[in-house]
């Protein structure tokens, strides 16, 4: 999957969250996302699966620190650093934490434009600051069973059915809803690829 990564030659990679879907050390963790982040910077929020098993919150935040994946915690930073032209600013999970869009966004200047990472779409149920432009969101896998004539599974599951994914254009910003490239309960999807999303 890295290498199929690493040809796209990015710039910059935002990972949106649940990066584990079981126990996992911190050894096992930096396996994982150290070749990554070797390929270019990574920003990342936390998504309701890292909270949820039994490696500890910890050590997954410690795990990617050691990558070199940064999370942004209800924070922003501005890029490119060294000549800044827009801010990216994260979110805690609107599930398992307390995210706090005020604050991922204090420092933000006013001519900034400024790309939200959220792990769940439904932050948009919250006032969004104007600063944002795009958001970016996952959590939903695109469905990832999606059986012809039916709502797709996991979002009739979990009651997402006006976010499935792709994009969805809006008066002050849009939302980008990624179908991620990992899955939730059974291991397998149907009639939904997984997908690493380009941005230019």
């Amino acid at each position: 999957m890295w290498e199929a990564v690493a040809s796209l030659q990015p710039t910059l990679i935002l990972l949106g969250g649940d990066y584990v879907k079981a126990k996992a050390t911190r050894r096992t963790i930096k396996e994982v996302y150290a070749p990554l982040a070797k390929i270019a910077p990574c920003l990342g929020v936390l998504g309701n699966n890292d909270y949820e098993y039994g490696h500890g919150l910890k050590v997954l935040i410690r795990g990617l620190a050691d990558s070199g994946v940064r999370l942004l915690r209800n924070q922003s930073v501005l890029w490119p650093p060294s000549q800044p032209s827009f801010a990216v600013a994260g979110v805690e999970d609107a599930i398992e934490g307390k995210p706090d869009l005020e604050s991922a966004c204090r420092k933000v200047p006013p001519d900034f434009p400024c790309i939200l990472i959220s792990h769940t779409p439904q932050i948009e149920d919250e006032t969004i600051p104007s600063c944002v432009r795009l958001i970016l969101a996952g959590h939903t896998h695109g469905g990832q069973i999606r059986i012809p004539l039916l709502l797709p599974l996991f979002m009739f599951l979990k009651g997402y059915p006006l976010h499935r994914s792709g994009l969805s254009r809006g008066k002050d910003y849009d939302l980008y809803v990624s179908r991620g490239i990992g899955t939730t309960g059974p291991s397998m999807r149907f009639r939904c690829q997984p997908e690493v999303t380009v941005l230019t």
